[in-house]
Order: C-alpha cells, then structure tokens, then sequence
C-alpha cells in the first residue's frame, strides 16, 4: 500500500512537470537568434559583419542582419589554458530575422559549421518561483 502511494505521488510530479512544459512552455524573442562565432575566427568579425563566407550565404539567404551583442566588450588578458577562450564575448551576435518560420533552419544550419560555437534563439526569462 505504501509503495503504491508513492507510484501516484511520484507520477503527480512528473505529469505536473510534463503540464508545465505544455502550459508555459519556452518563449522565445521572435525573428532574434543569438550567434556565437569560435575565437579562432576573431579576425574575420566586426561590430557589423562576419567575414566567413558561408554563414554570410546563409544569412543573406534568409535576409537577415546582424550586430555584436557586447560591441564594447574587449578579450580578457592572455589566457592561461585553452578554457580561458569560454570566457570571450567579443564573437557573440545577436541575428534579427525578417521571417520568423525560417529561424529553426537558419539555426540548424549554423550550428553545423566549425566557425559557429552556438546559434540559439533568444529565449523570454519567466519567473518560475515566487519567494514568501
């Protein structure tokens, strides 16, 4: 009897989990992604343009413009193990997109290319807790 208590209770929690997802959701900045490109490719970015050929194709491809999310933002000193580049935010765009149905593609696109880090959309913070 005690072990099927905690079967419902257990299945409660994870169908008001799954609920939640449904209700909720993530919402998302639409026709924005944010584009990281790899430090390695630095010289080839600035405040307005990517100098890479390929995601230039892609972008235009989907009449897409971009600007550098941090444009003031300056590489740290000189790193002292190859986790130090993670820190960088001077290659992280931010794409605006005048077609909203084509940002799932544009992004499956760029995250296959090795100059891209990441390409996601711009996702809505949602409070999800509310302190007494």
């Amino acid at each position: 009897m005690k072990f099927r208590g905690m079967k419902i209770c257990f299945s409660t929690i994870i169908f008001s989990f799954l609920l939640s997802f449904v209700l909720f959701g993530q919402n998302q900045v639409q026709g924005e992604l944010h584009l990281k490109i790899h430090p390695n490719f630095k010289h080839l970015c600035s405040d307005s343009n990517i100098e890479i050929k390929a995601i230039q194709n892609i972008l235009e491809h989907h009449n897409a413009r971009l600007a550098k999310r941090f444009p003031h933002a300056q590489m740290p000193g000189v790193p002292r193990t190859n986790e130090a580049t993670r820190g960088d935010i001077t290659t992280i765009y931010k794409v605006y997109l005048s077609n909203d149905a084509a940002i799932d593609k544009l992004i499956f696109h760029l995250n296959r290319m090795p100059e891209v880090v990441y390409a996601e959309p711009v996702y809505l913070d949602e409070v999800t807790f509310f302190p007494n």
